[in-house]
């Protein structure tokens, strides 16, 4: 669990980092191990991609009333809040969002979407570092509670964290999600030493 402590600590990591500009990777969308949302000229396919169930089903159970579940223009206005952010389709027609937080680039995925919205998403960011330390990695797995870390096919740092937002979550907890993108996110970067 992040404490107030790591918190801290990242802050005061990246307060302290040399001015030296490192390369941020930006993950490639679509590599996170299911369809991404289609995009919208594109018809419904059911779930919009890679299924919401357990055996790759979609999950179209209605949503309470008062409950959202992801869809584009919800959460890019919500990235909007929080720094640079905008919406790109990939060569194969998928939609994410692009966006900038503290000087760190990273893109939201959607899943399992249909017409009234996505019931998962996954926010990702890649680091471009020399040397990066699998031990580093997996010591972050092993002591931080939100947030996937593993290195790329080319070796770099990546960070995950997907989103369940099935059967619907109230827009509170939406923002809260990501608010602790935001904090995983910038202690990352400080503890591989991107910063």
């Amino acid at each position: 669990m992040m404490t107030l402590k790591s918190l801290t600590l990242a802050t005061v990591l990246v307060l302290a980092a040399s001015g030296a500009a490192l390369a941020q990777k930006v993950p490639t969308p679509g590599t996170g191990g299911a369809t991404p949302a289609p995009a919208p000229s594109a018809p419904p396919s059911g779930g919009g991609g890679g299924g919401g169930g357990p055996q790759g089903t979609p999950s179209t159970v209605p949503v309470s009333p008062g409950l959202v579940t992801a869809d584009f223009d919800s959460v890019l206005q919500i990235a909007q809040r929080n720094g640079e952010a905008r919406i790109e389709t990939n060569s194969s027609g998928n939609r994410y969002i692009v966006g900038t937080y503290d000087g760190i680039t990273y893109i939201i995925e959607f899943y399992n979407c249909d017409n009234n919205g996505c019931n998962d998403l996954a926010f990702s960011a890649g680091f471009d570092l020399d040397n990066a330390d699998i031990n580093r990695i997996n010591e972050w797995n092993r002591t931080k509670r939100f947030g996937s870390a593993y290195l790329d096919s080319d070796g770099d740092p990546v960070l995950l964290m997907p989103v369940n937002l099935a059967f619907g979550v109230s827009p509170q907890n939406l923002n809260d999600s990501f608010e602790w993108w935001k904090a995983v996110l910038t202690d990352y970067a400080g503890f591989i030493g991107f910063r």
